[in-house]
């Protein structure tokens, strides 16, 4: 949601829950855009998780429609797939075009993590929901296009799906030399969950003694990757509390790797557009990932780092330390060029302009 705050023409009212879905915390804010619903706590996947999304949907909808002000458009996200049944009832109460964006494959991302059966009854039930979903809105913002083939398959019009991925605004106050800390800086931040590769970064940790890691975020898996760095004795590994987005980049430039890194879950062939990646390239940090696949048409191997498969973290990682400083510092230099040309915010801020001006142009065309 940070596109809305600077959007020349239009006024934001967002409706969001009042807790982290990672760490679960009870979540405040300040910022006059913000409308928080109490969300319910819950631990994992579970009937309560699943009753904190009925609920917050139900009570996303009636605020908005109690809401005296008049909407120009509906702008319902995932990945709480409810929110966009509360997007659909408000823009047809109010009469007002409907853009539904996409940020996670439902249902196959309950599949992926294994918390559905692949093809089985629930998740037939569930694909026919989404695609009930996408047919109602008037626009369809994916945050990558390699998940536009899936919805043009599925009788989506081309003309209807918008890409607007991901990014970051350059952050990096000093330009990278391509030197590196004695030991070597590897850094890792983002979420701690399952899906997050963290056993990954600890075996990358545990083959390269010589190159200190740090690991800084939350999430449900974080108490269980400091105990196994615990019992592994693993002196090489860290653990950093969340660092609020307006601090990420003097800590950023702190270290010399940034690193991605992904549980093996075939979902993210299909396509990504990770923040934590974008953050690392708008400091100008070179990159490794283990999820080469997923990254396609976001930058290739050898472009700002290393890519690679699942288990090769560790290698990835060992050519980066032992590449030349003068190879270090052109990957730094792509990295802040892919973010420049294709990843700053002002770009997706402008294409989600041109979007909010295209829908509602065309809902007052058809009601003239």
């Amino acid at each position: 949601m940070e596109l809305f705050d600077r959007l020349p023409g239009y006024s934001s009212v967002i409706y969001a829950s009042d807790r982290n879905h990672t760490t679960q915390e009870k979540l405040t804010t300040d910022d006059p855009a913000f409308r928080l619903i109490k969300g319910l706590k819950y631990d994992g996947p579970s009937g309560k998780r699943v009753l904190g999304m009925f609920q917050f949907a139900w009570d996303a909808a009636y605020r908005a429609l109690s809401n005296s002000q008049d909407w120009s458009v509906v702008y319902a996200s995932t990945p709480q797939p409810l929110a966009l049944l509360s997007g659909i009832v408000v823009s047809r109460i109010k009469n007002v075009p409907l853009i539904i964006e996409i940020r996670d494959l439902w249902p196959q991302s309950l599949a992926a993590a294994k918390i559905i059966k692949a093809e089985g009854l629930v998740y037939k039930i569930l694909d026919s929901i989404m695609r009930i979903f996408y047919r109602k809105a008037d626009a369809i913002v994916v945050v990558t296009p390699n998940w536009i083939p899936g919805l043009s398959d599925i009788g989506i019009p081309r003309r209807k799906i918008w890409s607007i991925p991901n990014g970051s605004d350059l952050m990096r106050m000093s330009p990278y030399a391509g030197a590196l800390h004695d030991p070597p800086r590897a850094v890792f931040a983002g979420s701690h969950g399952a899906k997050d590769g963290l056993h990954y970064i600890l075996d990358a940790a545990e083959s390269l003694p010589d190159v200190s890691f740090t690991l800084i975020g939350d999430g449900p898996q974080k108490t269980w990757a400091i105990g196994e760095a615990a019992h592994r004795q693993l002196a090489n590994v860290r653990f950093h509390p969340p660092v609020p987005k307006n601090d990420l980049a003097a800590v950023l430039e702190q270290y010399d790797i940034g690193i991605h890194a992904v549980s093996k879950l075939p979902i993210f062939a299909q396509g990504m557009s990770p923040n934590k990646l974008f953050d690392y390239l708008a400091v100008g940090l070179p990159v490794v990932s283990n999820a080469k696949p997923g990254l396609l048409g976001v930058i290739d191997d050898g472009q700002c780092g290393r890519l690679g498969g699942w288990d090769d973290l560790a290698a990835l990682l060992h050519d980066v330390v032992t590449a030349l400083p003068a190879t270090r510092k052109q990957w730094s230099l792509n990295a802040v060029r892919v973010i420049e040309s294709r990843y700053a915010r002002s770009k997706s801020r402008e294409a989600l302009l041109t979007l909010l001006d295209h829908v509602t142009h065309s809902k007052e065309s058809t009601d003239a």
